[in-house]
């Protein structure tokens, strides 16, 4: 009995620092990840001789981006490649449609047809995360799609 708890201890010990060293690395290379790209950030603004006043800004922005953790996008998800492709339908159906549904032209177009808030849903919507403050398009820019703000 006393071997057997003697083992088990050191296995469960073994994993136990197993898996606290596995987050420690990964954590360290997250941070040289960010420190990396700050410092090519700042040799670019350097070598072109980018003003210390907007230098700073830009480097200010670029660290509150780099410490906020981002929403995964279904592109980063590769199970979802996995699910048929109408139960995949039927998921963005359930992530979307409560948000479409609050807007008056979504609305009537869901109770002449149903199938419409799905086919929007499934095809014809993306998710873009954003901060706040955060600009999404500017006056002199291009539209290439059309928003609804969450």
């Amino acid at each position: 009995f006393t071997v057997s708890c003697l083992v088990l201890g050191f296995v469960f010990s073994s994993v136990l620092v197993s898996s606290l060293s596995s987050w420690l690395v990964q954590l360290e290379m997250s941070k040289q990840e960010k420190v990396a790209t700050m410092s090519k950030l700042r040799r670019y603004l350097r070598e072109n001789s980018v003003s210390p006043a907007l230098a700073s800004r830009i480097d200010h922005e670029t660290l509150e981006r780099l410490s906020v953790n981002q929403w995964l996008s279904e592109d980063q998800v590769e199970a979802l490649e996995l699910i048929a492709p109408s139960l995949r339908a039927k998921l963005r159906q359930d992530m979307w449609s409560r948000f479409l549904l609050t807007k008056p032209l979504f609305q009537t177009c869901a109770s002449l047809d149903g199938r419409v808030i799905m086919t929007l849903c499934a095809s014809a919507l993306s998710a873009a995360y954003t901060k706040h403050g955060v600009e999404l398009f500017g006056p002199s820019s291009r539209p290439e799609a059309a928003y609804i703000l969450i």
